[in-house]
């Protein structure tokens, strides 16, 4: 029996506040049954808290991640991501003008099997990474079989660990192309790694709509899930090679920038049945579209939306679901009077 198209909505939710009670408080008033977790502050509200608070999910210790499990299930959320910078550091030891760490090989695998306890405390699935960043003004073709063989290792581990590696789309790295980013996952050859679509991070480097299509046309026999945000470009915006992803001011709500989200929706719902049974081997409960709008800033680690900026942001990609008959669940009277006040 062919599913019905319906996608399960999840959010960064320190993309509304970091102190986590309030992140997921938020969450629960737009109505989410489903977070991505990075970001947060424990113990302190957003009045009181510092940016020296402020700690990353694979940063923070075990009885703390235990802290985060319980709050979790208080609100009534699952895990659908743990959003690591797990490639997201120089594949060569080079000096090149950025200040992009680099790793060992070892240092990453480390990182890798760290992120899986992470996802096993938290019962999450699905590792969110990336393919590395090349010499800054090098051609990134010279250091994709490194990037290959990197992936494949990390692969191996999430395997092994019956979890997902995601490869986000993303400028400035190895895999910034979709094509490039399909090349890989076809040589790692392991169903366990899949690829995430995120068309303003292809948008913002001054690829309009029409090219930008071709990049998700080449992610989506590969892809497992997609993050949600959209980029208008100024009228003069040339494609750039290198982008200074610290200097970004137009992301917009879907359906409102030139990363295409009503055309990426109709693709999607055309080859619903595939990439849900592909997500539905993999052990994950559907495909998930995550919010990451950034409408109140971006950068290379992170955005800001606030409450009332993520709640705009869902309404807006809910009304492209609408629009191209794609469904999705948000909370109702059940799952509050299922719930104690939080």
């Amino acid at each position: 029996m062919t599913p019905k198209p319906e996608v399960l909505i999840s959010a960064f939710g320190d993309e509304g506040r970091k102190p986590i009670g309030e992140q997921f408080s938020a969450l629960a008033a737009i109505g989410l049954r489903y977070v991505s977790l990075r970001f947060l502050v424990l113990g302190k509200t957003g009045d009181q808290a510092t940016s020296a608070d402020i700690g990353h999910i694979m940063k923070i210790d075990g009885p703390q991640r235990a802290h985060v499990r319980r709050m979790v299930d208080a609100y009534g959320l699952q895990v659908a991501e743990i959003g690591t910078a797990i490639g997201k550091s120089k594949i060569v030891d080079q000096e090149d003008d950025t200040k992009n760490a680099f790793l060992t090989l070892d240092q990453i695998l480390d990182q890798t099997r760290h992120g899986l306890t992470v996802c096993h405390e938290l019962d999450c699935h699905i590792l969110r990474g990336f393919s590395f960043y090349h010499p800054k003004g090098s051609d990134p073709a010279q250091y994709l079989s490194k990037a290959i063989d990197y992936i494949g290792r990390i692969g191996d581990l999430c395997r092994a660990a019956a979890k997902v590696f995601a490869l986000e789309i993303e400028a400035n790295l190895i895999g910034q192309d979709g094509w490039v980013l399909a090349e890989i996952v076809k040589k790692v050859g392991n169903p366990n790694v899949v690829l995430v679509w995120d068309g303003a991070n292809v948008t913002s480097r001054g690829i309009r709509e029409p090219e930008c299509m071709t990049h998700f046309d080449a992610v989506k026999p590969h892809m497992g899930y997609f993050h949600v945000k959209d980029y208008r470009l100024p009228p003069d915006a040339k494609p750039t090679t290198h982008l200074d992803e610290e200097a970004l001011r137009h992301f917009v709500p879907a359906g409102q920038g030139d990363s295409g989200y009503r055309a990426v929706m109709w693709a999607i719902k055309e080859d619903f049945a595939a990439i849900h049974a592909r997500v539905k081997a993999l052990g994950l409960p559907g495909i998930f579209a995550t919010l990451e709008p950034h409408v109140k800033g971006g950068g290379q680690f992170g955005g800001k939306s606030g409450p009332d900026g993520l709640g705009v942001a869902a309404r807006a990609f809910c009304g492209v679901l609408d629009s191209v008959g794609i469904g999705y669940s948000l909370r109702g009277i059940d799952d509050v009077k299922g719930l104690a006040d939080f």
